[in-house]
């Protein structure tokens, strides 16, 4: 997802099939479906299995198709569970050993972070239940994250992997505890934000710290980082957004007098909340923003891709309604149209995003004329 490093040997790989005008993604899917179909029956049900359909998972997403990726992830956390990775850490050789516990760590790690944002994108359920995130090869991950900053990470990656892994648990918990189980109440809102600023106080992320250490792995490290940002800022506003909606909706229904001014008299904690759904927004698109200014973003994302578009469609529909005063509206706006803009030349997705936030952007517009 980072463009790889100048003069480096994955640079001159993308090089290549960028000159070759070829799909990446694409290829390397191909290579992962042809290893795993070569493998014996007797190795299929195995941890190298595990592997190969988590990166056939990780492909598809990048070329697009998120469907399939969510097919193949869930083939992975299925196979995951059949083995008992989840629940026992030392089921495996690999999990015992002090030097491959990490990577295998990482591996499911990844598949848990890989499964939690296809589901929220495509709105379905995870595949990986969130009692899961505490047990297992996770036990010590919420301290390793308590007693570390992004200055001590290692520089192989395996902390910004966790940091992620962290930011989709507070997603999957939002997930579970307000959509799932259709439990949207104020209060409810309220408690797992209070748990949101203690854990993000927990662990102080600079998405462009990394990326000027010096490190070979910078760029890497990170975007990692930044998807672990945006992950925790998209919980805010999973978690606030039915406020808002609730707020742009109510004075239009059917029987009521209400409008945004007399919601916002009578609830102030609902427009608390609405607010900090501008807000997240708004930070999502600054965050995406100063990455590609340092050049560490690929124009095929689909982490930022997401985000990014999930953001602007709360920003514009809060500007159609006058919900909140949101005077980053302009910044934020057109750091959006760009973003999209880079995206679309190369993802069809980004394309069809595009078109749709300039719709509603033009939508907003001809209402500010009137």
């Amino acid at each position: 997802m980072a463009n790889p490093v100048r003069g480096s040997q994955g640079f001159t790989i993308v090089n290549y099939f960028q000159n070759q005008h070829s799909n990446l993604a694409a290829h390397w899917f191909t290579l992962s479906k042809r290893v795993f179909e070569g493998m014996p029956e007797s190795e299929k049900e195995g941890v190298l299995s595990v592997v190969n359909l988590a990166l056939m998972s990780f492909f598809t997403l990048a070329s697009g198709h998120l469907n399939a990726a969510y097919s193949y992830c869930g083939m992975a956390v299925r196979l995951t569970n059949t083995l008992g990775l989840f629940s026992a850490r030392d089921i495996i050789p690999m999990m015992a050993n002090p030097v491959t516990k990490p990577r295998a760590q990482g591996l499911l790690q990844s598949l848990c972070v890989l499964d939690c944002f296809l589901a929220t994108s495509l709105g379905r359920p995870p595949a990986v239940h969130k009692s899961i995130y505490a047990s297992g090869p996770f036990q010590t991950v919420g301290a390793s994250l308590h007693n570390h900053t992004i200055q001590q990470c290692r520089p192989d990656g395996l902390h910004s992997i966790s940091s992620t892994f962290y930011a989709a648990q507070l997603m999957s918990e939002t997930l579970e505890e307000l959509y799932y189980q259709k439990i949207a109440s104020q209060q409810v809102a309220e408690q797992i934000m209070e748990r949101y600023n203690v854990w993000v106080q927990s662990f102080r992320l600079n998405s462009s710290s990394s990326a000027s250490s010096g490190d070979p792995n910078a760029d890497g490290q990170a975007v990692g980082y930044l998807h672990a940002r945006l992950m925790l800022h998209h919980s805010v506003i999973l978690l606030t957004r039915p406020f808002l909606l609730y707020t742009l909706v109510r004075p239009y229904q059917h029987g009521t007098t209400e409008t945004v001014f007399t919601i916002a008299r009578d609830s102030p904690s609902m427009m608390r909340l609405c607010e900090e759904c501008i807000t997240a927004s708004n930070e999502t698109i600054a965050l995406i923003q100063a990455a590609f200014d340092a050049k560490n973003l690929s124009s095929r994302n689909p982490f930022m891709l997401y985000f990014l578009f999930s953001a602007s469609i709360v920003i514009l529909g809060n500007e159609l309604a006058g919900v909140c005063d949101n005077v980053r509206f302009n910044w934020s706006i057109a750091c959006a149209t760009r973003l999209l803009e880079h995206s679309a030349q190369v993802d069809f997705r980004a394309a069809k995003f595009s078109h749709i936030f300039h719709s509603f952007l033009a939508v907003v517009k001809s209402k500010k004329q009137d």
